[in-house]
């Protein structure tokens, strides 16, 4: 879970392991902090866009930062959780290591998404 501040609340050990930390570790950082410092300052934004209601959803695939400081390459999905009013109180982070699976999957929300978008128009 991430809060208003960006900093996670709560975390599985499942998101941990993808990054090879205990979930300890992770609880009250940054998200931003797990990333690639060239996608931080883009994201981050994105990240409040969700968490203030503006975006429905961020599906990205990432770079992240192992505990051990290689590139682990991710899928992050964040979503928000909101309250009985519909008001967003935090956000759900899901985080994968890419395979082709989850590759193909992202390229296939990714079309959706510019489908979506054409046929606004």
């Amino acid at each position: 879970m991430i809060g208003a501040d960006l900093r996670l609340l709560a975390v599985t050990p499942a998101f941990a392991d993808v990054l090879g930390y205990a979930a300890h570790e992770l609880a009250g950082r940054l998200i931003s902090a797990l990333w690639d410092a060239n996608d931080a300052v883009a994201d981050r934004d994105l990240t409040r866009r969700v968490l203030g209601g503006e975006l429905s959803y961020l599906d990205r695939v990432k770079q992240c930062v192992h505990k051990s400081g290689h590139a682990v390459r991710t899928l992050l999905v964040i979503t928000p959780a909101r309250g009985p009013a519909g008001e967003t109180y935090c956000a759900i982070a899901r985080l994968q290591p890419v395979t082709e699976s989850t590759q193909q999957t992202s390229d296939s929300t990714d079309q959706i998404e510019r489908i979506r978008k054409a046929m606004l128009w």
